[in-house]
């Protein structure tokens, strides 16, 4: 496919490479799959770039979702190619990135969902590699990686006692069948799979160990009996020189509950002690795989035109997809959003990364990739903090950076908060000394606990149905959260709000179970939210954000926010509860306060006023306001928060 680049003398910037726009059908895009067989590679580039960008469930597209088969508009535009640094020369490498916008027609195109690819004029190096990952090649690569890691590496070595868990698969040979074994009848090392389960297709059969196939399991089978990606692992497996794998929809039976809440209690020691962890991050689902490579990079051909004929010039141009990752082809994936990759990553010892590009590996001290470049950060996030003897000064700190990538990843099911999060909450338990565990906080800093923020108010969603967890917890919420309290440095802020009593009660294990109440009695302050915003407006810093209330004259300035987004009413069934105070760093006349915003839910038959946490507030005011503190003359009350 040849294309047309215009260019301007004036500046070292092309635009308009490629403008297009196509009806197709979420998310086969079928169109764009019958331009791609019938040879367009762009529309193939396309197709792929479309589905991995639009398939990954962010929260930023959660506005954006289509059903299967909805209509959408793709647009494809504004290439845009700059040299800030020479002319149009022989040697010359122009950068830059291509648009594209995917939406229902009937929508304004400002607000469709939006993604760019890379464009450069040069071949970008390294080349992505391709075919099947398991050649003779990579398999004594990754054997490399492993064998350095294990009789080098001290910080890798397990500590203690060799564990078992409950069931792994003999993965047999190519010839023989696979076979499902209980713990006695293990003599060696296991993988762990982490992975995406999906969406079964209409015409898949049930793959899970049941009550009514584990017996057959426990005789024999065949693997043809798995989806790809867990046969692709078990093909891993053996290339490793390996014989057991443990993967959860096989070795847990998933028709009994008891059964699955005593396996999901035991994450921390499946993957902790797994000799290494196969990420399949190239695998949508147990159904696609992971060993295929897939080149995310087209080659086409161009010319240039300024418009008035004088410059003209013709070449190629790369498209790559994804643009800039830490590592290329590494962690921008499906995998990479779910709640329970999380943990199963943060826990391994040592993981291999198979994704549609290249491979990585990496353990607790180092990181490497099939290409050989050098990752500017490592790709698990808290391993230092979370896999040496102490969790830093702070182990509190720590966790709360957990919760935080934890509540961006997204779950199948709600009620998966718990367990998806418990063997980082086991491991966190054991560094704080027994502390004890109360719907994703803990008590030895539930005041702290508490000011919990969402990171985007918009995107946040109450669980509609079955009991999450209290209001005062960031599970009750659907989003990210974040604890910017923490974030100021060099500031220090003071409880003061003294918490009474604090329980859960928890069907099942204490860390994994289901939350069914939770109860937070506190002594503090409180004034009705009219007296904190009494001019209440929108918030002329995020006019996107009218559900907030903020106020600002000489004496005070007030930022009201709730935690979902919903308008903000201002009257009395509101009460601002005062948590936390600090002096300004930089200006010793102003104080800083923050807290909750809480409503009565106290129903007919209760005894006891219960509230309910909906919002938080800050407040900087003068401390030797005319007025007072709008907290003067508030006297401690007794809070049962639910």
């Amino acid at each position: 496919m040849l294309l047309e680049v215009k260019t301007s003398p004036w500046m070292q910037r092309y635009d308009g490479l490629y403008d297009s726009r196509r009806n197709d059908s979420f998310p086969d895009f079928p169109s764009f799959l019958a331009s791609s067989r019938a040879g367009c590679e762009l529309c193939a580039f396309l197709r792929n770039t479309l589905r991995t960008e639009l398939l990954r469930p962010h929260p930023a597209w959660k506005a954006h979702s289509f059903e299967t088969g909805t209509q959408v508009d793709v647009l494809v535009s504004s290439i845009d190619l700059h040299n800030d640094a020479q002319p149009w020369g022989e040697e010359e490498h122009m950068n830059g990135w291509l648009a594209v916008r995917v939406g229902k027609a009937v929508e304004p195109e400002d607000a469709w969902f939006k993604f760019t690819v890379d464009v450069h004029s040069h071949e970008p190096s390294p080349l992505p590699f391709q075919g099947d990952c398991l050649t003779n090649e990579t398999v004594s690569l990754m054997q490399t990686w492993l064998r350095g890691c294990e009789y080098k590496h001290e910080t890798c070595t397990r500590a203690g006692p060799r564990y078992t868990p409950t069931r792994l698969i003999d993965v047999g040979t190519p010839d023989t069948y696979c076979k499902l074994v209980t713990a006695k009848d293990v003599l060696g090392p296991y993988t762990a799979l982490s992975y995406c389960w999906g969406l079964r297709p209409a015409d898949a059969l049930d793959h899970r160990t049941l009550h009514g196939n584990i017996a057959d399991r426990m005789s024999g089978f065949h693997e043809t009996d798995l989806p790809q990606t867990l046969r692709d692992a078990i093909d891993v497996t053996r290339k490793l020189g390996l014989q057991y794998i443990w993967i959860d929809s096989v070795a847990i039976i998933q028709d009994d509950t008891a059964d699955w809440q005593r396996e999901a209690a035991k994450m921390e020691s499946v993957y902790a002690n797994a000799f290494v962890t196969i990420a399949a991050l190239a695998a949508e689902s147990s159904y696609s795989g992971f060993l295929e490579r897939s080149t995310q990079r087209v080659q086409l051909g161009f010319e240039t035109s300024s418009g008035d004929g004088e410059m003209s010039k013709s070449g190629k141009l790369y498209l790559q997809y994804p643009r800039t990752a830490t590592v290329p082809g590494v962690k921008q994936c499906m995998w990479d959003e779910r709640g329970w990759t999380f943990q199963e990553e943060e826990l391994s010892r040592r993981v291999l990364y198979f994704s549609g590009q290249q491979l990585a590996f990496e353990c607790r001290e180092e990181l490497v990739t099939e290409s050989g470049e050098t990752p500017r950060i490592r790709l698990r996030r808290l391993q230092g903090d979370q896999t040496s003897s102490g969790a830093g000064p702070n182990p509190y700190k720590t966790w709360y950076k957990i919760v935080e990538t934890y509540s961006r990843r997204l779950l199948s099911f709600t009620t998966d908060r718990m367990p998806a999060l418990a063997g980082l909450a086991s491991q966190t338990q054991n560094l704080l000394n027994g502390d004890e565990y109360l719907a994703g906080l803990w008590r030895g800093d539930l005041v702290t606990g508490t000011m919990w923020q969402p990171s985007s108010p918009k995107h946040m969603s109450r669980p509609e149905g079955a009991y999450i967890a209290p209001s005062w917890s960031w599970m009750s919420l659907q989003g990210a959260v974040a604890w910017n309290v923490l974030a100021e440095k060099d500031t220090v802020w003071w409880p003061d709000l003294r918490i009474l009593e604090a329980s859960v009660q928890i069907e099942g294990q204490s860390l994994s179970g289901q939350l069914k109440a939770g109860h937070l009695k506190v002594s503090g302050y409180i004034v009705p939210l009219p007296r904190l915003l009494p001019e209440p407006q929108h918030n002329p810093i995020y006019p996107t954000r009218p559900f907030e209330g903020y106020w600002d004259n000489q004496s005070a300035r007030t930022t009201a926010v709730p935690d979902v987004p919903v308008q903000f009413e201002v009257d009395n069934e509101v009460q601002a509860l005062l948590v936390m105070v600090k002096d300004q760093k930089y200006n010793k006349e102003e104080r800083d306060s923050a807290g909750l915003l809480i409503k009565s839910s106290t129903g007919s038959g209760d005894h006891i006023q219960r509230w309910q946490r909906i919002g938080h507030f800050r407040l900087t005011e003068k401390k030797d306001g005319q007025n007072g503190s709008v907290f003067s003359g508030a006297t401690a009350v007794k809070i049962h928060l639910v």
